[in-house]
């Protein structure tokens, strides 16, 4: 006999605004827990962690091999092999249709669960920001070398932050973010870091960007700017972005993967500048009172025997357009 009614709906992030796989989907992190059990518990089931990461388990494998490698015998590496261990599923204390899962989480920038679910919460977090707000899209690209990883990176950081001293920027942006995502070219061996940064202003013509990025680089002129048309719009571009996992030509070579890590270990990813410096990219805390209900492995055994009440609650957990928590903006 099961022990809860099958729920109607779960809650999660705006369909907006969502860059995650259906199984990553499931993810929410009640803040308030009513006699919570250890969720990290030492005898946790396999089954949480194959329910977290099944959509990525090869290349999971491999970062994990990669952090032993690099950083063996770190609480990182620990954290990484647990993440998604011990989960539970939790009802809303004053909605019982409503239920969220929770587990120990690794917050890795290379795990692509707790990516997705760290981009989905600095995209609702922007979309309110920028709400009323005019914003632009900015890429700003290195020209390809065959430099280290790393020495690319600060040099691309150095670049953009003598950029924004430049009158052209200072007269026309107030503030904003920027994303660091990074690709590799296999044929040619090569890194190719580059910034997509969400820039509050007015326009910046696109020539005297190209001119002024040269002038800081010394040897680039690739730049894109385009307007954003809505704070939705600028959501979804940090999600976008923020949560993309590694690529498999990353993947596939261990050297190469292993200098990702190493390059990206302790170095920020998403930087805020101007105005936005400082500002929080976190959701307010859930006042929702949650109470454990059943083990996710529990639940897993019985959809898997075909129990009709966990059948419903996996099938809507792995709909996102299901979880779904609208994000208003403000008055």
């Amino acid at each position: 006999m099961p022990r809860v009614s099958p729920p109607l709906a779960c809650s999660h992030a705006s369909p907006k605004t969502d860059c995650s796989t259906p199984l990553d989907a499931t993810e929410t992190n009640p803040q308030r827990l009513d006699h919570a059990p250890n969720v990290a518990s030492a005898d946790s089931t396999p089954p949480d962690v194959g329910f977290r990461h099944s959509g990525w388990t090869r290349d999971r494998s491999r970062v994990l091999a990669g952090l032993q490698r690099v950083c063996s015998g770190s609480r990182r590496v620990e954290r990484f092999g647990d993440c998604g261990r011990g989960a539970w599923i939790y009802a809303d204390s004053n909605d019982p249709n409503r239920y969220a899962i929770r587990g120990s989480h690794c917050h890795d920038r290379f795990c692509v669960p707790c990516a997705r679910s760290h981009a989905r919460e600095v995209a609702a977090v922007l979309e309110l920001h920028c709400h009323n707000r005019r914003c632009l899209f900015v890429t700003l690209t290195l020209r390809s070398t065959d430099q280290p990883l790393a020495d690319q990176i600060d040099r691309l950081y150095h670049a953009f932050a003598a950029l924004r001293r430049r009158d052209l920027w200072t007269g026309a942006v107030r503030g904003g973010g920027a994303v660091l995502e990074i690709t590799y070219n296999h044929g040619r061996h090569q890194w190719h870091p580059h910034l997509h940064v969400i820039a509050e202003g007015s326009w910046l013509p696109v020539q005297e960007l190209r001119t002024a990025w040269h002038q800081v680089t010394g040897d680039s002129f690739v730049v894109d700017v385009r307007l954003a048309s809505t704070a939705s719009d600028v959501a979804a571009y940090v999600c976008k972005y923020l949560g993309k996992p590694i690529s498999h030509s990353v993947l596939g070579q261990a050297d190469v993967l292993d200098e990702a890590l190493v390059a990206l270990t302790g170095r920020r990813t998403f930087m805020t500048f101007g105005t936005w410096h400082g500002k929080k990219m976190r959701l307010p805390i859930d006042s929702t009172v949650w109470h454990a209900v059943a083990p996710l492995a529990e639940v897993l055994v019985d959809a898997a025997n075909g129990l009709d009440y966990a059948l419903r609650i996996i099938r809507l957990l792995k709909e996102p357009s299901l979880c779904s928590k609208a994000v208003t903006p403000p008055p």
